[in-house]
């Protein structure tokens, strides 16, 4: 399970690494749903998604040896991006497996921060998944998991960190 404590170290652990995104109360959607609604700006993030924040935290929490070897994972898009950023602010290498439908604007995006891509003759990502886990077996490097690592998640969940302590300074 991740706790509190899990996710207030992935904070202090990405800090440097991602942007921390404004909270606003959006006008419109109180007023049409009686209720006070806010919105995260995520789409502010360096990479244009909230996924970099859970990429960060594994990566940066990966010891010496670890990421000497190296990073890989499985995208349609965001994760990849998210993961190829983070391997950059290391300095160490990362391999993104795509299906062959990624975005053409998300594979570039993934090509210029240095990833090497790997591109799966499918339209399902759960197929580069395979694709990706059996390489970093073969290899011996670390798989993140887009969904299901709790490095990964205790990242995105500092989002949830960061709304509790914005609302509390709301006005």
């Amino acid at each position: 399970m991740i706790d509190a404590a899990a996710i207030a170290e992935a904070g202090e652990r990405i800090a440097p690494h991602v942007t921390r995104t404004p909270l606003f109360r959006s006008e419109p959607m109180s007023e049409r749903h009686g209720a006070d609604l806010w919105i995260k700006a995520e789409h502010l993030q360096r990479t244009g998604s909230f996924k970099v924040r859970g990429s960060a935290n594994f990566v940066h929490a990966l010891d010496a040896a670890e990421a000497a070897l190296g990073v890989v994972t499985a995208s349609s898009g965001n994760h990849g991006i998210g993961v190829a950023t983070a391997a950059a602010s290391r300095g160490i290498d990362c391999t993104i497996f795509l299906p062959s439908t990624a975005s053409a604007s998300k594979v570039a995006a993934i090509g210029r921060l240095g990833a090497e891509i790997v591109t799966v003759d499918s339209t399902d990502t759960a197929d580069a998944e395979a694709a990706a886990r059996r390489h970093a077996e073969r290899v011996g490097v670390s798989f993140i998991s887009p969904y299901n690592d709790p490095a990964v998640i205790a990242g995105q969940g500092t989002i949830g960190k960061e709304i509790l302590e914005d609302a509390a300074e709301a006005p």
